[in-house]
This record gives C-alpha cells, structure tokens and sequence, in this order.
C-alpha cells in the first residue's frame, strides 16, 4: 500500500508532499490544478511509462532534478531524470550507487518494493476494470489473481506444439510420398548401371592416360629448358676469355682510382703544408718586428710613468711654494697688526706691566 506521495519538478507541481490514509484517498481541486499530474507521477514511478522531458515542470532550470517518491509497507522508491542521467533510487541503491532505468523497463529491486503490475493502476480516462471485457477475458485475469492461469498457459502451449507436430507430420507424409514418386522415376537405373561402370572404367583409363601425358609434357619442357641453359653456357665459354681480362681491366682501374684519390689527398696535404709553411715564415718576420715595437711601447710606458711622477713632485713643489708665499703673507699682516696693537695698548699683553715700566730697548 502506498503511504506518501512527494512530486518535485513534475509538470505543475514544484513541489509536492501527499501523506495518504487507509482506503480511499480523493483529490479534489479546479481543472488544471495538478490532479491528473499526481496520477502521471505515480505511474511514471512504478511503471517508467514516460518519455522525453516534456513533464518537467516549468519552475525548474535545466540542471534541475525530476522526482517522484512513494512510500510503501515495506520500504520506499524515487524515480527521476537529470539531464542524461535517468534513474531509480530505493534503500541501499542512492546517489552514486542507484539503479539505471532503461527505456521502460523497472529494476527487480523496485518490483519487490512496489508489488504493483498495470492491474493495480487504471488511468484517468481508462474503463473500469473487467467491467467491459468479454467472459472470458474476465475468467482468465481471476485466474491469474488466484494463481490457476498456469493451467491456460500449459493449454495453451500444449495446443500450440500438438498443432505444430500435425503440421510436421503432414508436411513429412507429403515428402515421403514425393521421395517415393521420385525413386519409381529412377527404376531404369538397374538397366543402364553396366553402362555407368564401363563409362566409370574408361574415364579412369582416360584420366590416368592424362596425368602420365602431363608428366611427360613436363619432363619435355625440363630437357627444354635445360638445353637452352646449355646453349646459354656454350655462349658463355665462348666469350669467357674476353670477360675474365675485362675483369682483370676492371680490377686495375679500380686500384688505379684508389691510387689516384690517395695521390689526390697527399697533393691536397703537401699544399696545405706549403700554406702553413708560408704563414710560419710570414710569422718569423713580423715576430721580430713585433718585439721590438712591444720594447719600444714598454719604454714609452716607463718614460710616460717617470714623467706623470715628475709632474705630480713639480705640482706638489708648487703647491707647497704658494702655501709657504701665502702663509709669509699672512705673518707679515700678522706682525704688522700685532705692532699697531701694542701701540694702542698701555699694558703689556704677556705680563700685565704699565706701559710706563715697559724697558726701552
């Protein structure tokens, strides 16, 4: 029995939670409200009898799941569908671990929860159950609620092969009868059977007269073949002498060629020992001249150093004049300031006595 009933993203319903009771359960509401979309639901879950995505609600975004849950007695279910991803969740199968729904095909995990078949469902514009159907039609489904609809299936099965074994036997008494009539069109054989074996024997002859006769067209095209070999090797031992000193010919150009390219390179090796030669001698010449031109640039150096040496003593000799002409002048000014000094003093400045006492030298 079916206790809840939770819809998400479902057509109309964005979301919807149903907790049924014992019985009968009504759902009442105006036309397009959401009724007959519960019924869908249901039927979608236990029987993944949809297609496509056109039941997918418009409040959802397309990353959003479809689902339609129920609880049961024994345990509950949830079909839904995100994106590709088609699936059915139960105790035990969630999240990553849930089952795949295929087509419309329902998981054996599921029926064992669900316990429902399309005779516990009936839609909303459906008959009403067995109601309209013929009598026996109606014997055939209570057979299959109390379990006796395996005596019409083995019936059934049983009228089926015994129709096919008549079948099979006919078509094999047809058979036999043409296999009769075709062997009665073949009693002449008896007759001509001698002439068959002496047409067997004279074939064979012939067949073996043919193989020897291939055998021997055989060993002619061999002899064939070999005296033209032989024709070849006479031709050869003819013009054997003629093409042994052509090789002897061939054999001293050869080492001629070799000779000639190691004459090349000792010419290419005496050239280049001339170059280097000539390039030593040209050396040796401008050595000495580089010798003395480095001596001579040494010297210079030397004359250059002692002269900046000479110069620096001269600049410090000046430097040193015009300090000691500058610091005469200062003591003149200094001795010419001190006198006009004392004379306006009427003490002396070292020991403090009156000018009056002062000893006149």
């Amino acid at each position: 029995m079916i206790k809840e009933i939770e819809l998400l993203n479902f057509q109309p319903h964005a979301y919807t939670y149903l907790e049924l009771h014992p019985g009968v359960n009504v759902f009442k509401g105006s036309s397009h409200k959401g009724k007959s979309s519960i019924i869908r639901g249901v039927g979608w879950a236990l029987f993944n009898n949809l297609k496509g995505i056109g039941f997918k609600s418009h409040f959802a975004k397309n990353k959003d799941a479809v689902e339609v849950g129920m609880v049961f007695d024994n345990g509950w279910i949830k079909r839904g569908k995100q994106g590709k991803r088609n699936y059915y969740e139960c105790e035990g199968h969630e999240g990553k671990d849930a089952l795949v729904a295929v087509k419309q095909e329902v998981p054996d995990e599921i029926q064992a929860i669900t316990n429902m078949s399309a005779i516990n469902f009936q839609g909303q514009d459906e008959r009403h159950f067995l109601l309209g159907e013929s009598p026996g039609h109606v014997g055939r489904e209570l057979n299959k609620f109390v379990g006796l609809e395996i005596i019409d299936t083995t019936k059934t099965k049983a009228n089926e092969k015994i129709g096919k074994i008549k079948v099979q036997q006919n078509q094999n008494t047809e058979s036999i009868e043409t296999t009769e009539g075709k062997i009665k069109g073949y009693a002449y054989l008896d007759v001509v059977a001698p002439f068959i074996e002496s047409i067997k024997e004279h074939l064979e002859r012939k067949r073996k007269k043919t193989y020897r006769r291939n055998e021997v067209q055989t060993i002619l095209n061999n002899i064939y073949q070999t005296n033209i070999e032989i024709e070849k090797e006479k031709q050869f031992l003819l013009v054997k002498p003629a093409y042994m000193e052509l090789n002897v010919l061939i054999e001293r150009r050869e080492s001629l060629y070799w000779k000639r390219e190691a004459i090349e390179n000792i010419i290419k090796q005496v050239k280049k020992l001339e170059r280097d030669i000539k390039n030593v001698k040209v050396f040796l010449t401008v050595k000495k001249d580089y010798k003395r031109l480095t001596e001579q640039l040494k010297n210079r150096a030397e004359i250059a150093s002692r002269r900046n040496k000479i110069k620096s003593v001269c600049s410090a000799i000046r430097q040193d004049e015009e300090a000691r002409l500058e610091a005469s002048i200062l003591l003149k000014d200094y001795q010419k300031q001190y006198k006009e000094m004392e004379k306006k003093l009427d003490f002396c400045q070292h020991c403090g006595a009156a000018k009056e006492h002062w000893r006149k030298i």
